[in-house]
């Protein structure tokens, strides 16, 4: 990433970690929903649409407009469901598919030929974006608590014996158990897609719309899942979000080593034409000259 896009990425980041410092300070200085916005839009003024990097800043725009969204949503203030309201991405960008369209552009970043658009989602994923893994990060860590909580239930209980009715606890098991529940594999959105691939495979057309006309159950109409499923692009993402980091950092690593590589590689070690005795002395005289003339400079500027 060159300096002048750094700089650009830069300033609506530290921006909006300011705004994140001053609600976490909790000290009479939160700041009110309007101004936290009004701040966090005029940050996004150094990007510019219409230049040589249209396209690369377009992206990386859109990307630190759906990271301020995420976390200014998920803060602890008072103005988080507002805000959820009344999100950056809805004024600036007219959609609420943060959760997704993260991804996809990411995607788009991946593919052109400079990555600096791509290191700044990199970025934001790094500084807290989840997206539509929130939910896959959020019941992972409860089913921890619900292990630490059983665990720690045990260890107090142990030595303890049977129960006092004398029934077996091993029989059955129990699914309200926070152990069992927490055991239980979490149904990826790989293997659902998988599992309902199959079923349609197998049934005859016929037979689904009758099963769909038959049904009372409701369907869904949340963004954040009919519209995930029905994105052909999102089912080539991994499935945890950890792995989604990795990956990408490790696309970064990998693209930005090659460009050290030589554009024009000779095509046989004897192409290759050895510095010349003259060609180095002339470079050895410039550089002599240069280091001569910034003396010569220096001691006129410091003579009295």
């Amino acid at each position: 990433m060159n300096l002048s896009f750094q700089i650009k990425m830069a300033r609506p980041i530290l921006v909006t970690l300011d705004v994140l410092e001053r609600i976490q300070a909790t000290n009479g200085q939160e700041p009110s929903l309007e101004e936290a916005q009004t701040h966090l839009k005029r940050s996004l003024g150094t990007f510019d649409a219409h230049g040589a990097e249209g396209e690369l800043q377009q992206l990386a725009r859109r990307a630190i407009i759906y990271w301020m969204d995420e976390r200014l949503v998920n803060a602890e203030w008072e103005h988080a469901r507002r805000w959820n309201e009344q999100t950056l991405e809805l004024q600036l960008l007219g959609t609420r598919y943060r959760a997704r369209a993260f991804y996809e552009d990411a995607m788009l970043a991946e593919g052109m030929e400079r990555l600096d658009a791509f290191e700044v989602f990199a970025v934001c994923a790094g500084l807290g974006f989840q997206g539509f893994y929130r939910q896959q990060l959020s019941q992972s860590g409860a089913a921890r608590d619900l292990i630490s909580v059983h665990e720690t239930d045990d260890a107090g209980n142990r030595g303890a014996g049977d129960t006092a009715d004398g029934e077996d606890k091993n029989t059955t098991p129990d699914h309200a158990d926070p152990k069992n529940v927490a055991s239980q594999p979490i149904e990826t959105k790989a293997v659902k897609e998988e599992s309902e691939t199959a079923k349609v495979a197998t049934e005859p057309n016929d037979q689904a719309v009758a099963t769909s006309e038959a049904t009372d159950e409701p369907q869904t109409t949340s963004p954040s899942s009919s519209e995930i499923d029905s994105v052909p692009a999102m089912n080539q993402l991994p499935e945890t979000y950890a792995e989604w980091v990795s990956t990408a950092f490790s696309q970064l690593s990998v693209r930005r080593s090659t460009e050290f590589l030589p554009h024009d590689p000779l095509e046989s070690a004897r192409s290759a034409k050895p510095l010349t005795a003259a060609n180095a002395m002339t470079w050895w005289l410039i550089t002599f000259a240069i280091f001569l003339l910034m003396t010569i400079l220096l001691l006129d500027f410091g003579a009295p």
